[in-house]
């Protein structure tokens, strides 16, 4: 009887303590996530602006690492497409990727 009542009081404060947790983890990155939204859109819309300050002509040197490398340009914009895209397979196939770094970590004597 009494370790019934036990294990009902345990799994009712575990369950409880798991939410609190879970709102104290949520909250702070909401409000993080937030800060870092707002700063990110002022830097986006500031950082060409500051980069073209002093920019007379299209002669300047800073004009060509505005308008040019566009070969540099398109390859960090295909390694960052790149990189989204791997991020979403591996959150799809959660699966796959978990079994498969278990069984390259053994392999390797990670975790030996």
């Amino acid at each position: 009887m009494c370790a019934a009542s036990c294990q009902t009081v345990v799994s009712g404060i575990s369950q409880r303590s798991a939410r609190i947790a879970y709102n104290g983890l949520f909250a702070p990155s909401l409000i993080v996530s937030w800060i870092l939204r707002e700063v990110a859109a002022f830097l986006m819309e500031k950082i060409p602006a500051i980069l073209m300050i002093g920019v007379k002509s299209q002669k300047g040197p800073r004009d060509g690492v505005h308008y040019g490398g566009w070969m540099m340009k398109s390859f960090v914009g295909a390694s960052c497409v790149y990189c989204l895209r791997l991020v979403v397979w591996q959150f799809n196939n959660r699966e796959r990727v978990g079994t498969s770094y278990g069984a390259w970590t053994l392999a390797n004597g990670k975790f030996t």
